[in-house]
């Protein structure tokens, strides 16, 4: 079944800023009902050393959302290369990239 929005979430050693990105894009989906079954979220992680993956996993693990996809890279690909990435994975018919270096 593809989907209405794909957000996908590059991260390279921001692990606080990358999870409260995904709280934030989280709460907006709870809070639309069109939204809610229509969303995926991509995290593409740059080789973090700050355990930001480690977090990412126990976020996405602690919340209900079932749709959330991680793709772990073995070195820093940089903004474009990660997004490609997720975006070959991608089924929303929009696609909304953030970048979560702050």
């Amino acid at each position: 079944m593809s989907k209405l929005l794909s957000v996908i979430i590059v991260s390279y050693n921001t692990k606080d800023l990358t999870c409260q990105t995904i709280a934030s894009v989280l709460a907006e989906i709870e809070a639309s009902s069109l939204l809610k079954k229509q969303t995926e979220i991509f995290l593409v992680d740059n080789h973090s050393q700050d355990n930001s993956l480690l977090a990412v996993k126990k976020l996405f693990k602690d919340i209900k959302f079932a749709d959330c996809y991680i793709i772990s890279n073995q070195k820093n690909l940089g903004f474009a290369q990660a997004n490609n990435q997720a975006i070959d994975q991608a089924q929303g018919q929009y696609l909304f990239l953030l970048n979560s270096a702050g």
